[in-house]
């Protein structure tokens, strides 16, 4: 409230700009009659800022760190659905979940009546050149424009515009901007972004046959983590040394070397393509798209895209309980090749130690193997009741196999045991506390085939891992060696190694159904047969059941519940995956796959987990 003395004050005052504006009228030259316009434009707010103009594709590309696109949130939620679904039987459906997944990124339900969610949502990441955190900007669709301005209502309150780009506040305090094209809405935290990375949120909308993709830059990324690329590998490889180390197993000039060839590959990506595909026959795949540099590493690795198998002698080697965990195969013929080569180099190392004989021996086994295999393989194997494999080797034809077989049976007990320690004395394992020794080394006659029959003994240390001993299991391993049906090295170990060779020997090299035959073929039969069928183009192939992972942490493991769930593990859980590439090395593919046995394995346990007494 204004005081009396505040009054007259304040007529004072206004009687002073009153007289001294009549004074300045009279002493100034006449003007022209001020309108209504001129004294409106002296009393308005500030101008408007201008319009959010997108930087053009072209131009922004240049700071691109990474693109992703889900080509349709609809179908793949559909397939998501129905993979759980075969895991549990729960009450599930693709409105109930996308409502859900809308509820927990802060969004009302009706906000999906206005998006067309069969349509892509795309985003992409720019380099921020003021130093701070990327830009990120997001593309999605409505299903109509009217549906779009609709949107920005149903999203919260609009506090602010530039041009047709409105600023949104939701109920929780968080801001955005959005910016309608048409049935496209393309959206950024802040305006910057928006402009910065919006054209290209809007080029990387695509169709895909992936339900998710993700292209990424790694020079890119390395600069928008302020790093030059080469330092970021740098301290990568350090950071794997040191781990490697606080981990007891310090890295030797072997270990070392994958370490760097690692680093190496990955300083070779020029761009990489995550993907996730879900399909409800088969199951949902992680896939790894590396387009290597010209003329790298990587690209070399990538032009090896010979296709692998599974050999048919493994196919059908189990019988009753002997269930193949594990299957492998690959044709990287170099990898094999020059890893026989360092171990090779290394053999020298032993010299003085053991008799010139022994020596010769040895090396004359690992030359007759490096000139005589032709550096692929395929291996079968468990992890349960303990470790076992079997691996077999083709030869380059038929002399090779007969010199690598002559030059096997020459090895004694000091030979093999100098091949084992070369070949195991700089893996990148520190080998003070744990050690293989060969014990024995016999010659022996396995039904029609001479064969090398070696026992190797594991020593621990008091700490080891208990899973580590369960799986080498309580006494020494023994180990089998062989040429079979004239054109192939084979190997078994483990428990049931005599019957293993025996079988792989008498199966030769045509393919033979396992004794129990029919529809109650053995697990291990149908765990390599379905392996045999899904390899496809991979260059290197792995199948992988989980079942028996799980038994041998149930088995070793201090949980009673653990060991009550692995008796619901009847089936086969497999994981199976790879690599592929081209002729001409431009595209490498890594995938991981998950196939609705896996899923229903594994709902099985968890069922079973929901119904035991807590």
């Amino acid at each position: 409230m204004i005081s009396v003395n505040s009054r007259a004050s304040l007529s004072l005052w206004m009687g002073f700009w009153v007289v001294a504006a009549a004074a300045l009228s009279c002493a100034q030259p006449a003007a022209a009659p001020r309108t209504a316009a001129v004294v409106a434009a002296k009393t308005s707010a500030p101008p408007a800022p201008p319009p959010l103009a997108l930087v053009p594709a072209d131009v922004a590309r240049a700071g691109l760190v990474a693109t992703f696109v889900v080509p349709s949130l609809d179908r793949s939620l559909a397939s998501g659905v129905a993979l759980v679904k075969q895991a549990a039987p729960l009450p599930l459906d693709v409105p109930g979940v996308r409502d859900m997944l809308l509820a927990q990124a802060g969004l009302p339900p009706e906000v999906a009546r206005h998006l067309d969610i069969g349509a892509p949502i795309a985003g992409a990441v720019v380099v921020n050149d003021r130093g701070s955190s990327p830009l990120a900007a997001f593309s999605f669709a409505a299903r109509s424009p009217g549906d779009a301005i609709a949107l920005f209502g149903a999203l919260g309150k609009t506090i602010s515009r530039r041009g047709n780009a409105v600023q949104i506040e939701n109920a929780a305090g968080d801001r955005g901007w959005f910016l309608p094209l048409g049935t496209l809405v393309v959206f950024a935290d802040t305006d910057d972004a928006l402009v910065r990375a919006g054209s290209l949120a809007v080029e990387a909308r695509r169709e895909t046959k992936d339900d998710i993709s993700v292209i990424l830059y790694p020079e890119m990324m390395a600069r928008a983590a302020g790093t030059p690329l080469e330092t970021a590998l740098n301290v990568l490889r350090q950071s794997l040394e040191e781990r490697a180390a606080a981990g007891g197993n310090k890295l030797g000039p072997e270990g070392a070397r994958q370490v760097r060839l690692l680093v190496d590959y990955l300083g070779d990506i020029a761009t990489a393509e995550l993907a996730l595909d879900l399909d409800a026959e088969r199951g949902a795949a992680v896939l790894a798209r590396v387009h290597p540099k010209a003329d790298s590493k990587l690209a070399a690795l990538a032009r090896e895209n010979g296709t692998t198998s599974v050999d048919p002698a493994l196919r059908h080697l189990a019988q009753g309980s002997d269930e193949a965990g594990v299957v492998l195969a690959s044709t990287y013929a170099a990898s094999t090749l020059e890893q026989l080569a360092r171990v090779r180099s290394r053999l020298g190392n032993d010299s003085g130690k053991i008799g010139a004989a022994a020596l010769a021996a040895a090396g004359g086994l690992l030359d007759a193997l490096a000139a005589g295999l032709n550096g692929h393989f395929s291996m079968t194997g468990r992890v349960q009741p303990a470790l076992s494999w079997e691996i077999i080797w083709p030869a380059r034809d038929a002399a090779g196999a007969s010199r690598i077989q002559a030059a096997l049976l020459a090895n004694d007990k000091q030979a093999l045991a100098a091949v084992l320690r070369a070949a195991t004395q700089d893996d990148g394992l520190d080998h003070k506390d744990a050690n293989a020794k060969v014990l024995k080394v016999k010659r022996e006659t396995v039904g029609k085939t001479r064969v090398i029959h070696a026992t190797v003994g594991v020593t621990l240390p008091a700490h080891a891992d208990p899973a580590i001993r369960k799986l080498l299991g309580p006494s020494a391993m023994d180990v089998f060696l062989a040429v079979v049906g004239g054109d192939r090295v084979a190997m078994t170990a483990g428990a049931g190694a005599k019957a293993r060779m025996a079988a792989i020997a008498a199966a030769g090299g045509a393919p033979r159904m396992a004794e129990s035959g029919g529809p109650e073929k053995a697990a291990g039969v149908a765990m390599a047969s379905d392996a045999a069928a899904a390899v496809g183009v991979r260059s290197l192939f792995f199948m992988f059941d989980l079942r028996q992972a799980l038994g041998l942490v149930a088995a070793v493991g201090g949980d009673p519940r653990m060991r009550m769930l692995s008796g619901s593990m009847r089936k086969v859980m497999p994981l199976l995956g790879g690599a592929a590439g081209d002729a001409q090395g431009r595209t490498l593919t890594l995938d991981l796959t998950i196939p609705p046995a896996c899923f229903s394995g594994i709902g099985a346990v968890v069922q079973a987990a929901m119904l035991m007494p807590r």
